[in-house]
């Protein structure tokens, strides 16, 4: 074989990969410049307001009645371990001591939450809270927290008990399981049953390989259901990016942000929850990230985009009712 047939045959491969890839990514492709390019504006700051200027990385908030919760990150640990942003340096920090925080309207106060029954890491992530049933009007009202850590010895989603207007958060448990391998979101449906969002390949997967599953928008996300006796198993596979979760007031629908597509997804929650599209899916002109139910549909939180001269806007925060955007309601930014 001559030199010019080999390199012939080399050139013919790699088209074909990347026919392939275009083939496969077709319509993410053709998104990208919108996705990339900052058409969009800052506007409706008017209606938005700093809560407290010494916060760091706050992943997500969940708004629920007089309060919305928190869950923020601590600079020193954040630097040394945190592998959403491909950190893995786990000697550089021994504390990895996250915070949650309560914030009340009303008052405007931001107020730390003590935890108790839990000394471990706490590398906070995605946040979710489910009301418990009242069986007594005149009790003061409690709630299951439920947060993604990502501790040095692997992902999991904690579980605590508050009691609302409180300060306190007691342990319950740490779900660790194989399939939770890159949580990102959670969304419970009870005390110990949630929907999870893995995000990329895998915690074991190379940096190489995360660039390209983002690079390339490659379907190695998938959505994890665990149950009230603690089993687990994958209930939608195949996606783009898994990221922001909600489950609808009425639990019959779960909303999913599709980070990499730029899309918003609506499942159909069966019986034995597992998922249905329920409708084609919404693509917005941004990268979705969180994910939340409000009055009149959802709201949507995002990265925008730069161009060379430093224009552009840094987050986009949408409203979406009946497939169309609206304006910013709350901003919020994370490492």
């Amino acid at each position: 074989m001559t030199l010019a047939t080999l390199c012939l045959k080399l050139l013919a491969a790699v088209v074909a990969l990347l026919v392939a890839l275009a083939a496969t990514n077709w319509s993410t492709l053709v998104r990208k410049k919108d996705l990339w390019m900052s058409t969009r504006i800052t506007r409706n700051l008017d209606e938005c307001s700093v809560l407290d200027t010494s916060l760091f990385g706050c992943e997500d908030i969940i708004v629920h009645g007089d309060y919305a919760y928190l869950a923020c990150g601590d600079p020193v640990a954040r630097d040394g371990w945190y592998p959403p942003a491909l950190k893995f340096n786990k000697t550089t920090d021994t504390t990895m001591k996250d915070a949650l925080y309560a914030f009340h309207f009303e008052t405007k106060s931001m107020t730390p939450l003590a935890i108790h029954g839990y000394s471990g890491d706490l590398t906070l992530h995605g946040l979710n809270v489910f009301m418990h049933p009242i069986t007594d009007p005149s009790a003061t009202p409690t709630l299951s927290v439920f947060v993604v850590n990502h501790k040095r010895t692997g992902s999991c989603v904690d579980i605590y008990d508050h009691v609302v207007g409180s300060t306190d958060l007691h342990f319950v448990e740490s779900v660790c399981d194989p399939l939770i391998r890159t949580p990102n979101a959670v969304a419970p449906i009870s005390r110990k049953a949630f929907y999870v969002s893995n995000y990329l390949s895998g915690p074991e997967a190379e940096p190489k390989t995360i660039v390209l599953d983002m690079m390339l928008a490659r379907r190695t996300s998938d959505i994890v259901f665990r149950s009230e006796d603690g089993t687990t198993r994958i209930v939608r596979q195949g996606l783009r990016g898994a990221n922001g979760l909600a489950v609808s007031d009425d639990g019959m629908m779960l909303y999913m942000a599709e980070s990499m597509s730029g899309e918003i997804h609506a499942y159909l929650r069966n019986p034995d929850h597992s998922l249905d599209l329920a409708a084609p899916p919404l693509w917005l002109s941004f990268f979705p990230d969180n994910l939340r139910l409000v009055p009149d549909g959802l709201a949507v939180a995002g990265p925008g985009a730069f161009v060379a001269d430093g224009s552009g806007v840094p987050t986009v925060v949408a409203a979406i009712a009946k497939a169309k955007r609206a304006k910013c309601t709350l901003t919020q930014t994370g490492k």
